[in-house]
């Protein structure tokens, strides 16, 4: 396979990276891709889903058909899809809609991670709720939930809720919870409720439990400065909180819809997201270099991988960005575990 897309390129809304662990390689899927030379052939009719892939995170191929609606009851949105390998399959979950109805969240299914999928089942949010950017968590206990959000447009102040589904992704099995609203985020915009873009529009939920057994939750909304992406953690270490949101954002620079995987080669955790308008420049796929704080107990950015917000910062960063154009070419950040060389050098006093 070809790589002929460089990261710089990539502008990607509502970025997941899927880094399978049978392939070793990363997938970005999407409803359409303005990067690349997407494939002429479709072999059906409708709306789709493409699929790129790269080896190294920095080189990606051109788009691959991955999905075409054919007689699938949506015909519009396809937006937030996310890839999971579990029990032997690959499950595409993304949000629907299609004329007369509303929003929902339903699985794809398929041998490959660039498919054919096909759907399965039926819708997994609650039938008369609008809802968008659908992700799984499995709990301790080994249940499936499906986080997603509850539209702000139907709700006035958006939700981050979860409801239990299937193992197989093929429907709800019990009733949703809210787990906090967007009016909860302490970072926020104070005017959101007069904004023409909306209420509290929480939005990009990922759940991530830290190595130290803490539960945390990175979303969006709206701030002064554009998009922020925030964390809120868990203060009982499960699911239904209560759920504790934190004056600093993870990032604040014009970005939404985070998502986590770990690099293969290192296991550095990757929060791959995304800009509407970085530095006026369109559309940016980026990803950053994350680190599980210690001191903080929450998710704390390492270095933007990608290499573009230097070279386009917007939000409140705008006046400090230089005048000539900078584009770095990623490189793999390597940390050093200093507590582990102490340890280490402490061991080798006793000896002698």
């Amino acid at each position: 396979m070809e790589y002929p897309v460089h990261v710089h390129e990539l502008s990607v809304p509502d970025p997941f990276v899927f880094a399978d662990p049978k392939t070793k390689k990363y997938y970005l899927y999407a409803n359409r891709f303005s990067c690349g030379i997407t494939p002429r052939a479709r072999n059906g009719s409708g709306n789709t889903f493409y699929a790129m892939v790269s080896e190294d995170l920095v080189h990606w191929s051109n788009p691959i058909l991955v999905f075409e609606q054919n007689d699938f009851w949506a015909s519009e949105d396809y937006t937030g899809p996310e890839v999971y390998y579990r029990n032997g399959a690959y499950y595409l979950i993304a949000a629907f809609i299609a004329p007369g109805k509303l929003r929902k969240i339903q699985a794809l299914k398929a041998k490959s991670p660039l498919g054919p999928f096909e759907p399965i089942g039926e819708p997994l949010t609650p039938p008369a709720w609008q809802c968008m950017d659908g992700t799984l968590y499995v709990d301790r206990d080994g249940e499936t939930w499906l986080i997603f959000a509850h539209d702000w447009v139907q709700v006035y102040d958006g939700q981050i809720a979860a409801v239990p589904v299937s193992d197989d992704l093929t429907h709800a099995t019990g009733k949703p919870v809210i787990l906090f609203r967007g009016s909860e985020a302490p970072w926020g915009d104070d005017f959101m409720y007069t904004s023409n873009d909306g209420g509290g529009a929480a939005s990009g939920p990922c759940v991530h439990r830290m190595e130290d057994g803490g539960l945390v939750i990175l979303w969006s909304n709206e701030t002064p400065y554009g998009d922020a992406i925030g964390i809120a953690k868990s203060e009982s270490g499960e699911l239904w909180g209560p759920w504790k949101q934190y004056d600093k954002p993870v990032y604040t620079m014009d970005g939404l819809h985070a998502s986590l995987f770990k690099r293969f080669h290192d296991g550095m955790l990757m929060m791959p997201f995304y800009s509407k308008n970085l530095g006026g420049i369109g559309l940016r796929t980026l990803m950053m270099e994350m680190e599980e704080s210690k001191s903080t107990g929450l998710l704390e950015t390492i270095h933007e991988f990608t290499g573009n917000v230097f070279a386009a910062m917007g939000g409140h960063a705008l006046p400090y960005r230089g005048e000539r154009d900078v584009r770095i070419e990623p490189a793999y950040s390597e940390l050093t575990d200093y507590a582990k060389l102490d340890a280490e050098k402490k061991k080798k006093k006793k000896k002698k």
